[in-house]
């Protein structure tokens, strides 16, 4: 077996084919799709993705470039259909290599163990938004929901990578809204004073193309959250700032928000 790098792009809605004796080992991948982009491999889903979280390239308007899979690879055999569909005219960046098989030589063990589980055990994303209303004033201490998940019995999410978040309505600053982290409608942190607010300050929380305020993205990595089967996560936004808030005249406060998570499914 000989192995040469891959790096290559695969338009949406396009089906492709691995040779008799090629297969694909994709250890990073990116995207411009700026809605769900779903890599299958034979006809299963085995990535979930979007431009905000894992961009095509680095550059200085962005923040971040392809994301690393670890050992979330996704493995394509010799004589594989392989497709990524997303936005009409998008593509998945797909990087990692090419292994040339000798006459007869199968896989090897570890990349056909992936194969066979790949289809349960993938990186996806959460998506969510909450639009408050075309002039609405947004109450001092008002908390509103993104973001619930409840997973069925048998599947598991583990949030442990980057988490993109786009907001709109007027000019924001430090220590106006924080995100809030809920299991079981219990909060992840108990903190409240009226100077020390509880959640993340959503001013920490960029957007991937929000250089501007931060070239660096917030990441769950250090603080892995796991959501258990039939039990409920909820992000919510809360105003912090000790006043109501007002958008700007014909406008409405919106947050968008996506996170990174590793999909499991038992049995």
């Amino acid at each position: 077996m000989r192995e040469f790098p891959l790096d290559k792009y695969l338009a949406s809605g396009t089906e492709y084919s691995t040779d008799k004796r090629q297969a694909l080992v994709i250890e990073r991948v990116g995207t411009d799709s700026t809605t769900k982009g779903t890599l299958s491999v034979q006809g299963t889903p085995v990535l979930e993705l979007i431009v905000n979280l894992a961009p095509l390239r680095k550059n200085t308007g962005v923040a971040v470039g392809p994301l690393d899979l670890g050992d979330l690879y996704v493995v394509v055999p010799p004589e594989t259909d392989v497709k990524f569909e997303g936005a009409s005219g998008s593509y998945l960046r797909i990087i990692g290599k090419v292994l040339q098989l000798e006459p007869g030589e199968g896989l090897p063990s570890a990349y056909e163990a992936r194969f066979r589980t790949q289809g349960d055990h993938y990186i996806t994303y959460l998506y969510g938004y909450h639009d408050h209303g075309t002039d609405a004033t947004w109450a001092a201490d008002d908390e509103e929901e993104v973001i619930s998940l409840t997973p069925k019995t048998i599947e598991k999410y583990v949030l442990d990578g980057l988490m993109a978040l786009a907001k709109s309505g007027k000019t924001f600053t430090p220590r106006m809204f924080a995100l809030t982290a809920y299991l079981d409608n219990s909060p992840l942190e108990f903190l409240f004073s009226p100077t020390l607010r509880e959640g993340i300050d959503v001013y920490s929380l960029p957007n991937y193309n929000e250089t501007s305020e931060s070239e660096e993205m917030w990441s769950w990595a250090k603080y892995p959250l796991t959501v258990e089967g039939d039990h409920t996560l909820s992000l919510r936004i809360k105003n912090i700032s000790g006043a109501d808030q007002t958008p700007d005249s014909g406008a409405s406060f919106r947050f968008d928000i996506w996170v990174l998570a590793k999909y499991h499914r038992a049995g």
